[in-house]
């Protein structure tokens, strides 16, 4: 309700437009519902909205498509990007061939992911690069300085241990493949 300050602006003498409530918000209306309000901290919208930009608080969401085929979203404690229909790509040098590539980053400086322009992609375990791509195949590194390096092989499940086998270069020179099969790793190819 108005106070005696306030200016309403009514469409066809009963549907609500628009309220400038005195020392207090603005709010517009459609069809008598308000979807616009002016606040202490800034604006609030009820339904769908066209900005330049803006900020979201806790447990608010961001939706593309007339189905939600596309949305972000904030809650307290997670994050999420959700596709509903297509695929999602993440690029850099869309318009021209800058050399940029794309880091993913589990906290702030420490990689997890890089696609190198151009090049290798390389992935982290603890900020350590344990692969990357090269023109001919692949690089496994052991993740630091001192340690084996190894690829892990799982059969089927890889719930029993028989399913277990691991391609090994340890740091004395020695390559081999072993097995897990007797629950601990022994040694077939030397």
């Amino acid at each position: 309700p108005a106070g005696t300050g306030d200016i309403q602006f009514k469409v066809a003498g009963t549907e609500t437009a628009a309220i400038f409530n005195d020392n207090s918000s603005v709010d517009l209306y459609f069809n008598s519902v308000k979807k616009f309000e002016t606040g202490p901290a800034g604006t609030i919208v009820t339904g769908v909205s066209t900005a330049d930009g803006f900020a979201l608080g806790d447990n608010e969401k961001i939706m593309f498509g007339a189905s939600e085929d596309f949305k972000i979203e904030h809650n307290s404690d997670e994050n999420y990007i959700d596709s509903n229909s297509g695929h999602i790509y993440i690029r850099a040098n869309v318009n021209d061939d800058e050399g940029d590539n794309i880091y993913l980053q589990p906290k702030a400086g420490e990689n997890g992911i890089i696609v190198t322009h151009d090049g290798s992609v390389e992935l982290y375990h603890d900020a350590q690069k344990t692969f990357e791509t090269f023109a001919n195949g692949i690089v496994v590194r052991s993740g630091g300085e001192g340690n084996d390096g190894e690829i892990q092989l799982y059969a089927d499940q890889g719930d029993d241990n028989a399913d277990l086998w691991r391609v090994k270069a340890d740091t004395s020179g020695v390559f081999g493949i072993d097995s897990y099969a007797t629950g601990s790793w022994v040694n077939k190819f030397q």
